[in-house]
């Protein structure tokens, strides 16, 4: 009777079919010999009840012998035995063939009427064993049987042999029900029925069979290729598809009893672009944004889990057919599926420059009058007011409480009404406990008294958009509110640091309608304080990719902030996203030299970061609640590729990101063609001679540490400096002055040392290789040492200037090097100092006078030179680390190679030190020890004196002299491209990733009189703006010099056509959204894009990675150059650059012409003689390049050193007026 008793709950359920979901078919024979049929079904066949002893011995008619059980008949019967599964059978007598049993299967849903009966049914016939191992036995049967399962409604409902034999034919699975018997073990189920044991099983595949009600084929490739397709896609081209296919803004939701009339009202005349406040027009795409953005705020949905694979059934019951949900993380069947709310909010991830800010302005401006409301887990107790209240402040109140927009009836009420209205702010209170409940639950608080334990504080409603942004692009907000919105219209507020916060309260924030505020005032305590008493209507965080990090303060304050509705605003919230956004065009006839910014990314991190925003941020439960939720319910079924995961997953994504396709943009808004070209420059002389240094240090450590252990470069324990060289060695590509006389003169030893070096049998100990790796070490490093301008260039560290014409005058007290009879070598200082000079001095009719005034100006210019030459050698050392470091490993394999062999050990210092300090040695500034004495310079004046007799004759020489090179090809490019394009008014954006070509090329734009502006790290956060600001607004054909690491998201700077990279970027998400600075909304003009990059060089190499057999690939690897396996080869193969006999040191000022229609002619006059100047003049050569003729005293650039004195002379002044006064002296007479 007690077992009847405990039986009867159960037995209610799992009898009754219409509690069950129709699961699949499968087809038996050897079928054993019964006494008779099972009972009746629910469905007419018959319940298929197998033996209680799992042992007996049973008899086949068509087999023979003792039999008992198959496998996977095991398998049912267990799931039977626990209450997942019901089966029910029919028996058909093939013609003049076997008899054949089709079994029918029905699943159980777990979340069935008494479900909890059944659950403990299951623990008490499983002996209590542990939840999680029952569950995993149930995923591993459960599994087994989905993949053989036939799931056709044909297969389902056959009632007939002749059906029975037709569905056979067709291709279906037959399975024995008896095999020889053996003696059965539990640990047998689950593991012996392997359809395919050689053969991962593709749950993809069965999942699909399943949702789409397919059959079986069991042989042919066909079978073999469904079952692989899914695990033969990277999960990288998954999910860019699911990105791509995230559907563009609908309102299916608009209709709802749900969205007030008022509401409808906004989000209709957002749609037709009637938005209070705002004077700009919006694009379709953007309203229909701004709508959906107002459409999630309102109406949060319920939206079903993305592990839920939904089952429409069309195969008949008892009753009817029957819908379930299918979990594909733990094969439980329900009936109603586990949903999650959507969020008020979500992350705007609209394209790169398609006006994400514009969006949000109009947001805030459509929902002006709208106030928070207080969040639901504080409405469950409210302290009541011991007072009897007035009808008036009652309303008020309650108006304040339930958030009423009353401003939008303002019209309507009495002015004693709004001045109520406008004293009172709705609040509600929280206490100091981290989490209400557990509070609740830890103190098991009974009665008010309780509550009173416990510290409140108040937290006020208001209608407030905060915005974050970070510092670089706080700026931009500003602009973009005075360009969009309607003055006066919103009540904004700036906080650009934590000063601004002074004497800010929270009764000021709340009465205004927006607060922009700069991260880093954000992260400060005054305005932590402040904020934790706000519950703001709505948070905005701007390039909110940062809000994937797990460690950053700003993550946790924007985790912990209460408000509303919560919005990331970033066009690349992940590296696929970034990949997604780009789109540059490229000519066919430009296919050979054009590549795109585009990178690769991993599928696996790219989630992870979406969940950290979901988690951390948006706080969508139920993956808020679990930190491991995340990864268990999308992170890891969508790598295994469950059928229709991908589609579920983009389902999910839409409930998260606002977003359009580029095709649905397109259609309205056509960006200016965007091309990206890849330039590359022959190396000059001493761009091969630098990159042929850094090969040779490589190359002999190679050699001399045999390329084993710790000695050798690339051995894992020196990455660091490993590191550093790489990045110096691409520093090199522009100009390189880091080694020294000493490391070369090491270097030189260290391989004479090796080439000496003999084994036992007095034979070379090195390889033929490896000792002509040594020799070519040892000529290059000889052939710089023998190079009086390179000697000079590492002492002074300065960029080599070839100037032709200068007179002795100035050659003699100013240049470093002389090249030839006429061309001498100057610094940029030195020229600099002569355009000084002459500035001051153009005007002068005596020598006696100009020989006067130039002692006057050399003799403090040498002084303080030296003494920053002096700084600037010890910034020298700071870089150059990594090489001193890696000649000290040479040098220590030269004392192996001493143990070892006969030859002297090398025992000079790399550098002279004083006190442990680099400074410039003896032998180092050999070149400059003598130069420029004031003694010297005297008897150099009187010889040029002697030598230029006419003064007018003299000056007309000054004038005509010019510059005929410089040392880079990079540089002399460079000043090409923008020379012309200051002639031609047009702006380019210069971004560089290394401070010395950024300083050697503005140095360049000084001498020449190019315009530009900087934005770099060295300025003020407050100053960069300004630069911008003044950029765009100019009419002149500026440069913008700007730091890459500040270029990466947010600014918007249309008004420049051309882009270049001084370098190739290793990192495409950082690379594309610097282009996308310039190429985005507003942009009315075609935009080019130019990588420089030296042949036959790492930089080449870089760009060879976007490229396989000859096609695009637009991918490389998201880890350190240095990790990539085929750079690395690159850098181990030791070539060296080829430096013909002859070879020209200066590299001429001429690059491409930008306009071949237009003659360059000279700008000025001509007149040597009077007080003219000349111009830059660009010759267009027949293969369509411009050469430039560039006077070294020009109008321009006198103009612009002229304007340069004037502002040091005025910041002079000014710093005198602010310095304080010393005290006046007084005279005391005795």
């Amino acid at each position: 009777m007690v077992i009847r008793h405990r039986l009867e709950p159960i037995t209610s359920i799992t009898n009754d079919l219409s509690n069950f979901c129709a699961l699949g078919t499968l087809f038996f024979y050897a079928l054993p010999r019964v006494p008779a049929n099972g009972a009746e079904a629910p469905d007419g066949w018959f319940w298929f009840d197998t033996p209680f002893n799992y042992n007996l011995v049973l008899f086949s008619p068509s087999a023979g012998g003792n039999r008992t059980f198959s496998a996977i008949v095991a398998d049912i019967r267990y799931l039977v035995d626990r209450g997942y599964l019901r089966v029910t059978y029919r028996v058909f007598q093939l013609h003049g063939l076997e008899t054949i049993a089709v079994v029918r299967l029905y699943a159980l849903p777990a979340d069935v009427k008494g479900n909890t009966v059944v659950r403990e049914f299951r623990e008490t016939i499983s002996r209590f064993k542990k939840t999680s191992a029952q569950d995993t036995k149930y995923r591993t049967v459960m599994g087994q049987l989905i993949g053989v399962l036939d799931y056709t409604a044909t297969a389902w409902n056959i009632s007939s042999s002749d059906q029975l034999m037709d569905h056979i034919r067709s291709g279906t699975l037959l399975f024995p029900m008896t095999s020889p018997w053996s003696e059965f073990s539990l640990k047998k189920v689950g593991s012996t029925n392997k359809l395919w044991p050689n053969e991962e099983q593709s749950l993809s595949f069965e999942l699909k069979r399943m949702a789409e009600e397919c059959s079986i084929l069991p042989t042919g490739p066909t079978w073999s290729n469904a079952r692989n397709q899914s695990s033969n896609v990277r999960a990288e081209e998954r999910l860019l598809e699911a990105y791509e296919n995230v559907k563009s803004p609908s309102f299916a939701h608009l209709n709802s009893d749900k969205v007030s009339k008022l509401q409808k009202e906004i989000i209709h005349s957002i749609l037709s672009d009637e938005i209070p406040g705002l004077k700009s027009d919006l694009y379709t795409y953007q309203r229909q944004s701004v709508a959906k953005m107002l459409e999630r705020e309102y109406f949060p949905v319920r939206a079903v889990m993305p592990n839920l694979l939904r089952v429409t059934s069309t195969k008949q019951l008892a009753t009817k057919a029957k819908d379930f949900f299918f979990d594909m993380n733990t094969y439980q069947i329900v009936n109603y599926p586990e949903t999650f709310t959507t969020p008020r909010g979500g992350i705007l991830a609209e394209n790169m420059g398609l006006g994400k800010t514009l969006i949000c302005l109009a947001l805030v401006c459509a929902s002006k009058l709208e106030l928070s409301v207080i969040p639901p887990q504080h409405h469950f107790y409210e302290r009541s007011d011991p007072q009897v209240q007035s009808l008036s402040t009652y309303c008020v109140r309650q108006i304040g409480k339930e958030s009423i927009p009353w401003k939008a009836y303002i019209d309507r009420l009495p002015s004693n009404c709004i001045r109520l209205l406008q004293e009172y702010t709705g609040f509600f209170e929280v206490s100091e406990a981290d989490n209400m409940m557990s509070m609740l639950r830890r103190t098991r608080l009974r009665s008010e008294s309780d509550m009173t334990r416990f510290e409140k504080r108040k937290v006020y409603l208001c209608s407030t958009t905060l915005v974050v942004t970070p510092d670089n692009i706080w700026h931009q907000w500003t602009h973009e509110i005075e360009k969009h919105v309607k003055d006066g219209y919103l009540n904004v507020l700036y906080f650009r640091n934590k000063d601004s916060l002074l004497g800010v309260d929270h009764k000021t924030i709340i009465a205004s309608d927006m607060v922009i505020m700069a991260i880093s005032c954000f992260t400060s305590p005054a305005s932590v304080s402040l904020m934790k008493n706000i519950h703001w209507k709505r948070f905005i965080i701007d390039e909110g990719h940062s809000m994937t990090s797990k460690t950053s303060n700003a993550v946790y304050l924007a985790k912990e902030m209460s408000a509303d509705r919560k919005w990331v605003i970033t066009g690349t919230p992940t590296a696929g996203l970034t990949r997604l956004h780009v789109n540059e065009e490229q000519d066919k006839a430009e296919q050979s030299s054009v590549y795109t910014a585009k990178k690769t990314f991993d599928a696996k991190d790219d989630l992870s970061r979406i969940g950290a925003i979901v988690q951390n941020f948006l706080k969508i439960d139920p993956w808020a609640s679990s930190s491991k939720l995340w990864r268990s319910s999308i992170l890891e079924p969508f790598l295994a590729a469950p059928y229709n995961f991908d589609i579920q997953l983009q389902e999910f994504l839409s409930c998260v990101l606002v977003r359009h396709s580029m095709a649905d943009v397109e259609t309205e808004v056509k960006l200016p063609p965007l091309h990206h070209m890849a330039v590359f420059l022959e190396p000059s002389y001493f761009d091969k001679l630098s990159i042929n240094l850094y090969t040779a240090v490589l190359a002999t450590n190679a050699v001399t540490s045999e390329r084993t252990d710790r000695d050798y470069m690339f051995h894992p324990n020196n990455r660091p400096q490993l590191r550093r060289l790489i990045t110096n060695l691409r520093r090199a590509t522009f100009f390189w002055t880091g080694f020294t006389i000493d490391d070369l003169d090491a270097l030189v030893a260290i391989c004479k040392t090796a080439l000496e070096k003999k084994d036992d049998a007095g034979n070379h100990y090195y390889s033929p290789e490896d000792r002509q790796l040594l020799v070519k070490s040892v000529y290059f490093s000889k052939k710089a040492l023998a190079n009086p301008r390179w000697r000079t260039a590492s002492a002074i560290q300065e960029m080599n200037y070839y100037v032709e014409g200068l007179p002795q005058l100035f050659t003699s007290s100013l240049s470093i090097e002389v090249f030839s009879k006429d061309i001498s070598v100057y610094g940029a200082p030195q020229l600099l100092m002569a355009q000084r000079i002459f500035l001051k001095n153009r005007f002068v009719r005596s020598n006696e006078l100009l020989e006067t005034r130039l002692l006057e100006e050399v003799r403090p210019f040498w002084a303080n030179y030296w003494k920053k030459a002096a700084g600037k050698t010890r910034r020298r050392e700071n870089d150059r680390n990594g090489i001193s470091e890696k000649i000290s490993y040479v040098e220590g394999n030269s004392q192996k190679i001493q143990q070892n062999g006969s030859a002297p050990k090398h025992t000079g210092t790399l550098v002279t030190t004083t006190g442990g300090k680099r400074r410039l040695s003896d032998s180092s500034n050999e070149a400059m020890i003598s130069l420029k004495k004031d003694s010297q310079i005297q008897n150099l004046v009187k010889n040029a004196h002697e030598s230029d007799v006419e003064t007018a004759t003299l000056l007309g020489k000054i004038k005509t002299s010019r510059i005929v090179g410089t040392a880079s090809a990079k540089l002399s490019y460079m000043a090409a491209r923008l020379l012309e394009h200051q002639l031609e008014g047009t702006k380019s954006i210069v971004f560089y990733e290394f401070e010395d070509s950024a300083y050697y090329l503005t140095e360049m734009l000084d001498i020449l009189g190019v315009g530009y502006l900087m934005y770099a790290t060295y300025l003020k956060a407050a100053d960069r703006p300004k630069n911008l600001d003044q950029f765009s607004d100019s009419p002149n054909g500026l440069a913008l010099i700007m730091d890459l690491k500040l270029a990466a998201h947010g600014l918007n700077i249309v008004a420049a056509t051309r882009v270049y990279f001084l370098n190739p970027v290793w990192d495409r998400a950082v690379e594309a959204q610097a282009v996308k600075r310039a190429h985005r909304i507003g942009q009315k003009n075609v935009v080019r894009v130019e990588t420089l990059m030296l042949k036959n060089t790492i930089e080449e190499e870089m760009y060879n990675k976007r490229f396989k057999d000859g096609n695009e690939i637009n991918e490389i690897s998201d880890h350190d150059l240095i990790d990539d396996s085929g750079m690395q080869e690159f850098v181990m193969r030791h070539d060296f650059l080829r430096i013909r006999n002859g070879e020209e040191e200066q590299k001429p000022v001429v690059a491409p012409a930008v306009n071949v229609e237009r003659r360059l002619s000279t700008f000025g006059t001509t007149e040597t003689d009077g007080y003219g100047l000349l111009e830059p003049k660009g010759s267009l050569q027949p293969d369509g390049s411009r050469i430039w003729d560039l006077p070294l005293f020009s109008q321009t650039s006198l103009e612009r050193l002229s304007e340069h004195m004037s502002k040091v002379k005025e910041k002079k002044a000014v710093a005198n007026e602010a310095a304080p006064k010393p005290a006046e002296k007084r005279v005391k007479f005795i």
